[in-house]
């Protein structure tokens, strides 16, 4: 039975008229005064949740019960009477209020949107200038490794080369 405890924490004030300038007064009122106007004399006072009965029936039965009531508060009786011409000019006041931030919402998106763009153009230049430096990278390592192999091939054949060189001087003075 979980209305009591409300009662006791959140209603605790009643309405008790009007002051001299016509606007609502509130009297306050312990919460256990309040349950026992609104539950009638058979509520003995605090809520204990240990002898609770949790049995949801009970519950919506209190909750019709209490909801028949009139608890003295006619809200729609204090607020003062709007015209149609009053209705129709709130409307359009919100209906304009609404526009304009939706307009500057989409205004938002559509700038959000041409930063993201001119991002990602810039991310895909960036991107191909990486790729450009890479490739010269590793066109300027395959160029040294080259050269490296010709270079050790080179010097393992010097002395070959050197003998063939030789050889062929001979046989031109011969």
């Amino acid at each position: 039975m979980l209305f009591p405890s409300i009662l006791s924490l959140a209603a605790t004030f009643a309405f008790a008229g009007k002051n001299q300038s016509g606007y609502g007064v509130a009297a306050f009122q312990s919460p256990a005064t309040i349950s026992q106007r609104l539950l009638g004399p058979s509520f003995s006072g605090r809520f204990n949740p240990l002898k609770a009965n949790v049995d949801d029936d009970d519950d919506e039965d209190f909750m019709d019960e209490l909801s028949a009531r009139k608890l003295g508060i006619n809200i729609g009786a204090e607020l003062p009477k709007i015209t149609q011409e009053e209705i129709d000019e709130i409307r359009s006041k919100v209906q304009a209020t609404l526009d304009e931030k939706v307009d500057a919402r989409l205004a938002e998106i559509e700038e959000l949107k041409a930063q993201l763009e001119k991002d990602a153009l810039e991310s895909k230049q960036r991107m191909k200038n990486a790729s450009d430096l890479n490739a010269q990278f590793e066109k300027q390592s395959l160029m040294e490794k080259i050269d490296r192999l010709s270079e050790d091939f080179l010097n393992a054949n010097a002395e070959l080369r050197e003998s063939t060189k030789r050889a062929a001087d001979a046989d031109k003075l011969a």
